[in-house]
């Protein structure tokens, strides 16, 4: 998500009208815009539509969670055809697979999200949970045993006592302490981060501003959380400030290329043409093809020499 000021001036090609939808929070009209250039004869092009393509999928499928599980289930499968090497996606399908009771189906996504990124811990936990939904003790017990040497050590303490469950069989016990672990894993967290991405995009700045002032409490070198700090400041009119969040986020991500353009676009805002230039020519040689800096360096370079 990008500050809604630099959508004004990028040029009307289809790819940037579907960056402007995104950003707008019309996802289903930007996933139908970028899925017209998967063909396009630009390689670069082609690859960022498929991106945008599969991350608006994936958050139209994180908001129908809850209330549509089939309808968040059909995103999970869009998103998995566009990016079918992501682990997240893989989990997201397992998750939405579980909900619906269709077991053999979560194992399969699940072990998929396992062999691309073998210590993605919520997927392993993910996997477990479902073995005993399917009374599978043992194999709840493996995937508990693989996942241990690399855990956390805020939560090992609560693997120990699942481990300790799957030798008694107590199926509500297990429930009870796989919700506590569940709370303590930062995926807890990054529901709270999406939802302060939504006020954002609602346009509710102060209200996302309560939920990632709160977050970072607890995460503090999570750059993503220090780049929608930024967005939301930078709505309230708060530009140092917002500078300060975007300049943190680069330090804990220094090629984080969403958090140097909106610091450029802060810089421009602010009447600070060089570091805007700066922060923007790093974007843009750092990724030649990316038509957000270029555009913003395109309106900097016809400011007036003195304003």
């Amino acid at each position: 998500m990008f500050l809604k000021k630099l959508f004004d001036f990028l040029p009307k090609d289809p790819f940037s009208k579907g960056l402007s939808l995104f950003n707008e929070g019309e996802l289903q009209s930007a996933a139908d815009i970028f899925s017209t250039l998967l063909d396009h004869p630009d390689p670069e092009i082609c690859k960022k539509a498929r991106l945008f393509a599969c991350e608006a999928h994936l958050q139209m499928g994180d908001n129908a969670r809850g209330n549509d599980t089939p309808a968040a289930l059909d995103h999970y499968h869009r998103a998995a055809v566009l990016q079918p090497n992501f682990a997240d996606v893989q989990n997201k399908l397992g998750e939405s697979y579980r909900l619906m009771s269709r077991h053999s189906q979560a194992l399969e996504a699940f072990s998929a999200a396992l062999a691309i990124n073998p210590r993605y811990f919520a997927a392993r936990m993910n996997l477990a949970h479902t073995h005993v939904q399917m009374d599978d003790y043992q194999s709840a017990k493996a995937e508990l045993e693989q996942a241990l040497p690399h855990a956390a050590n805020y939560v090992k303490d609560s693997l120990e006592e699942l481990l300790q469950v799957c030798e008694t069989e107590d199926r509500t016990a297990w429930d009870g302490k796989f919700e506590q672990l569940r709370r303590q894993h930062p995926s807890e967290a990054e529901g709270r981060r999406l939802e302060a991405l939504k006020l954002v995009q609602r346009g509710q700045p102060a209200e996302a501003l309560r939920i990632l002032d709160e977050l970072l409490e607890k995460h503090s070198k999570w750059p993503d959380l220090h780049l929608l700090r930024g967005l939301a400041l930078g709505e309230l009119g708060q530009l140092p400030d917002a500078v300060e969040a975007f300049l943190a986020a680069i330090e804990q991500h220094p090629r984080y290329l969403k958090a140097r353009i909106n610091l450029g676009l802060t810089y421009m805002e602010m009447g600070q043409d060089d570091d805007a230039r700066r922060e923007l020519e790093f974007a843009l040689d750092t990724d030649p093809a990316n038509v957000l800096a270029r555009a913003a360096l395109e309106e900097l370079r016809d400011l007036p020499a003195i304003r």
